[in-house]
C-alpha cells in the first residue's frame, strides 16, 4: 500500500515537473528601486507537494492501488519523462496515429450542427470565470440578460449565473470550474457515490444539487411556462457539475441540453452513456483533466510496472534508449486499457463526446463517447496541462481552426 502511494506521488510529480520544467519558469518581479528580480521556482518540489496533497484527498480510494507493482522512484521519473518524449517524437513522425485510433474505434467526424453548437456555447462556459460586471456586459453583447449571479464559490457551492435570451427563448446556466489544476485533480480523485442506479462524482453531485436548488423555482415559475429551452454549460469541474445539473433538471423539465468543456470523468458507464441524448462533452487533445480518474491513475502505474518488468535487466541510464522501441507505446496503451477493472467505481466522461486532436496547425474533431480508448489512459505529454486551458477549448471549437 505504501509503495503504491509513493509510486503515485512520484508519477504525478514527474508529470507536473515535465510539463512545467521546459523551459524552467522564471518569475519576474520589480523591486522597490525599480530593478528587475528573477526568482527561479523549484517546480519539482512543488509538484511533489501537490501530488502528496492529491493522495491525502483521496485516501478513500487508495485501497484500489494495493496491487500496483513496485517500481523504483528514479525509474518512474525517467519513464515518465521518456514516454512523453517518445510520444512527441512518434506523433511528429506519424501524425496519422491519432486519426487511425479514432477510425479504428468507430469515431465519426463532427457534423456541422454539433460544431456550431459547441462553438456557440463555449464563450459562456469561459464567461463563468469572470466578474459580474463583465459577465453582464458580455451577455448583453450576445443578446442575453443576466438574471442571477452567484460570485462566491465555497465547497460544493459553485459560482454560477443564469441568463436568458428573449428572442431565441433560451435560458442559460453557466457554472464556474476550479481555477487551479491542483484543485481540479485533487477533487477528481474521490470516491463515487450512488446516483440514479449508477455512480457519480460525489463533489460534483453535491454541487449540482446546490445549483438545481437555486434555479428550479425560477425555471418552473418563469421560463418553462413560456417555452424556454434550458442550456447548462461549464468548463472543467464546472463541466462535470453542469452535466449532473442537466441530468437532474431533465427529471422535471423537457428540452434540457448541456454543453460541457474539459469534462472530467464524473459518471459510471451506464449513466455516462445514458446522457448522450442531451449532453455534449468536448475534450481537447491530451487534457489531463478529461482523463483524471482513479482508474486511469492506476492504469498508468500498472503500465509503468509492466514496462519496468519488461526492461528489468536494463540499467536506468539506458532506459530512455529502450523506450524508443516501436512496441513501447503499444505496451503502455494496451496495459492502460485492459489491465484495470474498478467495476462500478469506474467513472467516464459523460454524453456524446467531441474529441479534438491536432493535425498540423489545424484541429480534427471526432464524435465518440466516454469509452473511447484515447480517454481511457493518461497521455503523458508536454501539453497535457496546457490543453486544459479555456483558450485551448475556444480554439478547437472555432470552425476556422478545424479541417
Amino acid at each position: 500500500m505504501k509503495s503504491a502511494q509513493s509510486g503515485l506521488v512520484v508519477i504525478l510529480a514527474a508529470v507536473a515537473y515535465k510539463v512545467v520544467k521546459k523551459p524552467r519558469k522564471q518569475i519576474t518581479q520589480t523591486s522597490a528601486s525599480g530593478a528587475t528580480v528573477y526568482e527561479e521556482e523549484n517546480w519539482f518540489l512543488r509538484a511533489k507537494a501537490v501530488a502528496c496533497m492529491m493522495l491525502d484527498a483521496s485516501k478513500a480510494v487508495l485501497a484500489q492501488l494495493k496491487d500496483v507493482p513496485r517500481v523504483k522512484k528514479h525509474r518512474l521519473v525517467m519513464m515518465v519523462h521518456s514516454i512523453g518524449d517518445y510520444r512527441s517524437d512518434a506523433l511528429k513522425i506519424a501524425p496519422e496515429i491519432q486519426e487511425k485510433e479514432a477510425k479504428g474505434f468507430g469515431c465519426v467526424p463532427v457534423n456541422k450542427k454539433t460544431a456550431d453548437d459547441i462553438n456557440e456555447f463555449v464563450p459562456f462556459a469561459v464567461m463563468a470565470y469572470d466578474n459580474e460586471d463583465n459577465v453582464r456586459e458580455r451577455l448583453s453583447a450576445r443578446g442575453y440578460e443576466l438574471v442571477q449571479f452567484e460570485p462566491d464559490a465555497i465547497i460544493e457551492m459553485p459560482s454560477h449565473f443564469m441568463a436568458y435570451n428573449k428572442t431565441e427563448k433560451k435560458v442559460l446556466i453557466a457554472i464556474k470550474g476550479t481555477t487551479t489544476i491542483e484543485d481540479v485533480v485533487t477533487d477528481l480523485l474521490c470516491t463515487p457515490v450512488d446516483f440514479h442506479a449508477g455512480k457519480a462524482h460525489s463533489g460534483m453531485l453535491k454541487a449540482a444539487t446546490f445549483v438545481v436548488g437555486r434555479m428550479t423555482a425560477l425555471l418552473q415559475d418563469v421560463f418553462i411556462p413560456l417555452g424556454y429551452r434550458i442550456i447548462v454549460t461549464g468548463h472543467s469541474l464546472g463541466a462535470g457539475t453542469a452535466t449532473i445539473t442537466a441530468l437532474k433538471l431533465s427529471e422535471s423539465f423537457q428540452n434540457v441540453q448541456c454543453f460541457a468543456y474539459a469534462t472530467p470523468p464524473c459518471l459510471s458507464k451506464e449513466l455516462a452513456l445514458k446522457t448522450k441524448g442531451f449532453v455534449t462533452s468536448v475534450t481537447h487533445c491530451d487534457d489531463i483533466v478529461t482523463r483524471a480518474s482513479m482508474r486511469n491513475m492506476k492504469a498508468l502505474l500498472i503500465a509503468m510496472g509492466n514496462l519496468d518488468q519488461r526492461h528489468k535487466e536494463v540499467r536506468a541510464t539506458k532506459l530512455k534508449q529502450t523506450l524508443k522501441d516501436p512496441a513501447t507505446l503499444a505496451v503502455i496503451n494496451s496495459s492502460a486499457v485492459t489491465d484495470v477493472q474498478l467495476g462500478d467505481q469506474d467513472l467516464f466522461v459523460p454524453g456524446t463526446v467531441v474529441h479534438f486532436h491536432k493535425q498540423g496547425e489545424k484541429y480534427v474533431g471526432n464524435i465518440t463517447d466516454g469509452t473511447y480508448t484515447a480517454l481511457r489512459r493518461i497521455e503523458i505529454s508536454a501539453s497535457c496541462v496546457a490543453d486544459h486551458s479555456c483558450s485551448g477549448y475556444e480554439a478547437c471549437c472555432n470552425p476556422e481552426n478545424c479541417l
